[in-house]
């Protein structure tokens, strides 16, 4: 079995928390499960498909969810591309970062009991609290690290 110290996740989730109670109009229906396998191009347009984990939820969890899966590199672009139908603030920036957490601690709770499946979890886990949730509670940039 695998164990963790819990009490950074929740200073994390109680952070972010604080940051997204800040914030007005932004929680709306959203598809909470972006990634590439959930995007089809039809027509030359991409379209979204696999709607299983929708529901309401903060708008720009789905952005973070969705760069988290891309390279650092290519994060940057992905945000200009974001910005130039919508701005973000750098307090948007520490939104995204503090839902990108979010995300990955729903990956965890979705596969710990998985042990075919799980090995990645204790590495991850690890290396997500020894550094980047510290960092972020600390106030550092981390969204280009995670």
């Amino acid at each position: 079995m695998i164990q963790v110290d819990t009490s950074i996740y929740l200073e994390v989730f109680l952070l972010t928390k604080s940051i997204t109670d800040m914030r007005e109009c932004a929680w709306g229906l959203i598809h909470a499960d972006l990634q590439l396998g959930n995007v089809i191009i039809s027509n030359g347009r991409p379209s979204l498909i696999d709607f299983s984990l929708s529901g309401y939820g903060y708008y720009l969890f789905d952005l973070g969810s969705a760069s988290s899966i891309l390279p650092s590199e290519l994060r940057r672009t992905f945000l200009n591309g974001y910005s130039s139908k919508s701005s973000i603030t750098l307090d948007d920036l520490r939104y995204i970062e503090g839902l990108i957490f979010m995300d990955i601690f729903v990956s965890y709770v979705f596969f710990i009991r998985d042990s075919n499946r799980n090995g990645w979890i204790k590495t991850n886990a690890d290396e997500i609290c020894d550094t980047l949730c510290r960092d972020f509670i600390q106030g550092k940039a981390v969204y280009y690290s995670l």
